[in-house]
């Protein structure tokens, strides 16, 4: 795949808030930061980066129709920053897929909690790294994203 990911340091405070517009299914990150280079895409979903080729938020198109009932959701995981290590350098504007099969989509309704890619908790290294933005890191390959976030 050519890219890995690797947590680079604790994060203390996570700003910003995730927001799912029903009417819309997009997810946005409030407040919208400007200092985007590029994005990494996951289905329809962008995890934005800096030029430093850090994670910064979450935006982008999530239809939750077909999405599979779970009833799991993280309870436990560390607030780190996570870098992208790619073979070639990112281009700004320019988005890069992570999957090249659309990953499935679980949904918590219970809990609000939407999984994209694989929903396996236990054993998994969970990392928030963006407002209300959960990683399952394996390998130093993104599995699964779990999202958090508040539905208008």
């Amino acid at each position: 795949m050519g890219m890995k990911f690797r947590d680079t340091k604790n994060l203390t405070e996570i700003k910003g808030t995730l927001f799912y517009e029903k009417e819309e299914f997009s997810l946005n990150t409030e407040p919208f930061y400007e200092n985007g280079f590029s994005s990494l895409l996951i289905n329809d979903i962008q995890l934005e980066i800096d030029e430093d080729s850090v994670l910064l938020y979450i935006w982008g198109f999530c239809p939750l129709q077909q999405a599979k009932e779970i009833d799991s959701f993280p309870s436990y995981y560390e607030t780190r920053q996570i870098s992208v290590l790619t073979e070639t350098p990112l281009i700004a504007g320019i988005s890069k897929r992570i999957n090249h099969a659309r990953w499935d989509i679980f949904y918590n309704k219970a809990n609000d909690w939407i999984c994209i890619g694989n929903p396996k908790l236990s054993g998994q290294h969970l990392i928030q790294f963006a407002p209300g933005a959960i990683a399952t890191i394996e390998n130093q390959e993104i599995i699964a994203l779990w999202l958090h976030p508040i539905f208008h």
